[in-house]
């Protein structure tokens, strides 16, 4: 995500490399506090104040992007899901069951552990903690109720370089209860919707590289997704299977590794 955003937003770099920057200088004046080299607690201050303002700007920039992308990564994954070719009509009762399966997505920032009780009766595709209280004030508010433990471990605990996003299908947790195909189509789909975005807002299409991509996915996903990729530019696809390779897919170049050489075949 960040890497989509640097590209979209060259501002957003900017933004990630100075809190980075004041995160190191941060964890530094931590580990010495703990080292005992520092005795003033006093003089981390400073650094969280620019966290949270640094920090605050990198949440809502990831949670547009995110809000952005959703919808069409949520339709890139039904039809994955589903080997949607060509629109058919001619769908199995497994596959109908598969079109039902609803891909949700939220970003956790590591403040949002404050509150479990507010993650159980979430219900949107995309949530982060603006009730009451801006994202500043929660921020502040755990970097408050974490100050022991940052204390005590020497590093600083929250902040964006810790917050986490959290696939679901359905209201199942992907990584826990989620099969390696439909974790593989999730991220394929964000992938995509990513690109989608990337596309669109700088008028250029990007080069799209996957990894293993067809791996899990049957005779007639397979097919689906060569014909989608096939629209989607140039396109690099690594695989240690050949056969797995469908469609228009085997149609174009093939470059095979060996003996640390790259050759044609």
């Amino acid at each position: 995500m960040d890497l989509n955003l640097s590209f979209a937003h060259p501002v957003y770099l900017d933004t990630l490399l100075d809190y980075q920057k004041v995160l190191e200088q941060r964890n530094k004046f931590l580990k010495d506090y703990r080292e005992k080299k520092e005795s003033n607690w006093e003089g981390q201050s400073g650094f969280k104040v620019q966290l949270v303002q640094l920090g605050t700007e990198i949440i809502k920039r990831r949670k547009n992007f995110l809000e952005q992308i959703f919808p069409q990564a949520q339709k890139y994954y039904q039809e994955i899901s589903a080997g949607m070719v060509n629109n058919s009509q001619h769908i199995s009762i497994i596959d109908h069951m598969l079109t039902k399966e609803k891909l949700k997505l939220e970003y956790k920032p590591t403040f949002f552990a404050r509150r479990p009780e507010e993650m159980v009766n979430n219900s949107q595709p995309i949530s982060i903690i603006d009730h009451m209280l801006t994202i500043e004030q929660n921020y502040l508010l755990a970097f408050e109720e974490a100050e022991n433990r940052e204390k005590s471990w020497g590093v600083t605990l929250i902040g964006p370089h810790r917050d986490d996003i959290e696939l679901k299908i359905n209201s199942y947790d992907l990584r826990e209860f989620g099969s390696q195909g439909q974790a593989r189509t999730a991220m394929l789909a964000l992938k995509l919707a990513a690109m989608d975005y990337l596309a669109t807002l700088r008028e250029q299409t990007p080069i799209l590289l996957l990894d293993e991509v067809f791996a899990d996915l049957d005779e007639k996903r397979t097919e689906y997704l060569s014909n989608l990729l096939e629209k989607k530019g140039q396109v690099f696809i690594a695989t240690s299977k050949e056969k797995e390779l469908g469609g228009k897919v085997l149609e174009g170049k093939k470059f095979h590794i060996k003996e640390n050489q790259v050759l044609e075949s």
